[in-house]
């Protein structure tokens, strides 16, 4: 398959005891959801890394130096553009972060938890927004 020009963008919360998973902590503690926000992050970067896309971005929250499993995510952000969030609300840190990311392709926004984003779902979701994109042109 070839190079898809589309930049993936992954919104992501650095997995820290606490602050990760908080609903799932009531049920299982705070240092296992974070473990759990932590395996499904590093998932998620090894599916992004293996895509034929332009760039791959991780838009980042949150501080690596106490999050579960930190030393194999700086590993595995090291494929990556890594940029800070940024804005007042969550509204505001993603419209920033698809700014920031765009780098003149169309940016395609996954969750830190998508581990299992099939590999030919890439070109399916680029094809789509290419004919929208097409298909606006001509209105």
């Amino acid at each position: 398959m070839s190079v898809l020009p589309v930049t993936v963008l992954v919104v992501a919360k650095a997995p820290e005891p606490g602050f990760a998973k908080t609903r799932l902590a009531v049920a299982v503690g705070d240092r296992i959801a974070a473990d759990i926000a932590a395996a499904a992050l590093l998932d998620t970067l090894d599916a992004v890394a293996a895509a034929p896309v332009a760039t791959r971005v991780v838009a980042l929250t949150g501080n690596l130096d106490g999050a579960a499993n930190a030393d194999d995510i700086r590993q595995r952000l090291e494929a990556f553009t890594v940029i800070e969030q940024r804005g007042d609300d969550f509204a505001d840190r993603l419209v920033n972060a698809h700014a920031d990311a765009a780098n003149g392709y169309p940016v395609l926004q996954i969750g830190m938890d998508t581990p299992r984003f099939p590999p030919d779902c890439w070109a399916v979701a680029h094809d789509g927004y290419s004919r929208r994109r097409r298909c606006s042109d001509w209105q």
